[in-house]
């Protein structure tokens, strides 16, 4: 994992897993701490219970020495108190941070600020270097973040975690003065198990048939529960890809258009359009039933 984040262009921080009580409990007032005995100061009086008060730090530490445009990465322990007499909990944690901008202004390109598609396509850069298949992102209503981030793990709960982008409290209360992009994961499972054996796959042999479909649906309906759905549909699916978005009056309050490139291929043979069209009409019927989607016109 390690050497995956060193290759995406990010650099290593390792940090104190101690931490004070005031910045603990501003960042997790719901998990019950490790308290230390005698601390140093008041800065180590705990231990850490996530690692996103140490990113922080480093990102307004080296900000403010004119060091820009950080990425970050860290894996390492938290602990979660599980009453006196018990050993603490100590999930392994990845965090990743980035902050300022992705790609700095150039003579032929403009900056390239970060954000949240840049974090979300280094999670997936990850993924066979996990062993995990893919992440599920869903939004949910988290303090950390700007507008609730999201929530995310995978089918097989080997790990799971949140991320989004720091909310101007937090990045207010650390003095960080850009924006900040942070995800953290619960990796202790994923480290844990075996990762899955690579497999040779053949180049196809065959054409794929490809068919576009533009579905209107609810604001609050996710793209990605339509690619899963879709690609379940049918082992001829070989990808589903949404490629444009529309909201206008055009549509009505409180509704979408998402378009959709669905492609389609056989190992075995070439497919026939007829082929195609009856699994589109299957896509279309999926869609209107437990979504209520209608194509648009």
């Amino acid at each position: 994992v390690r050497a995956a984040l060193a290759a995406l262009g990010l650099r290593e921080i390792i940090t104190n897993s101690m931490s004070s009580e005031k910045r603990r409990a501003l960042l997790t007032p719901q998990i019950a701490p490790v308290a230390i005995l005698n601390p140093l100061s008041p800065d180590m009086a705990q231990m850490r219970t996530c690692l996103l008060g140490n990113a922080l730090e480093a990102a307004a530490y080296n900000s403010n020495r004119k060091n820009l445009n950080n990425r970050f990465f860290e894996i390492g322990s938290v602990f979660h108190s599980r009453g006196a007499d018990q050993l603490a909990h100590e999930p392994i944690k990845l965090a990743i941070t980035l902050e300022g901008a992705w790609a700095e202004k150039t003579w032929n390109t403009e900056t390239r600020p970060n954000d949240f598609y840049i974090l979300k396509g280094l999670l997936q850069a990850i993924q066979n270097n996990l062993g995990i298949a893919s992440f599920n992102f869903e939004p949910a209503r988290l303090d950390w973040f700007e507008n609730g981030g999201f929530t995310l793990g995978d089918a097989a709960n080997l790990t799971n975690g949140v991320a989004g982008k720091i909310s101007p409290r937090l990045a207010e209360a650390f003095e960080v003065k850009e924006s900040v992009f942070y995800c953290e994961l619960d990796i202790t499972q994923a480290l844990a198990a075996r990762p899955p054996t690579p497999v040779f796959s053949a180049l196809p042999r065959f054409p794929a048939i490809a068919r576009d479909y533009c579905f209107v649906m609810a604001e609050s309906i996710l793209a990605q529960a339509f690619v899963t759905d879709i690609k379940t549909l049918s082992d001829l699916i070989e990808s589903v890809v949404p490629f444009d978005v529309y909201r206008g009056e055009k549509l009505g309050r409180g509704l979408k258009s998402v378009a959709f490139s669905v492609g389609m291929r056989s190992a075995e043979r070439t497919l026939t359009d007829a082929e195609a069209d009856a699994i589109g009409a299957r896509i279309v019927a999926l869609m209107g039933q437990k979504y209520q989607a209608t194509l648009r016109t």
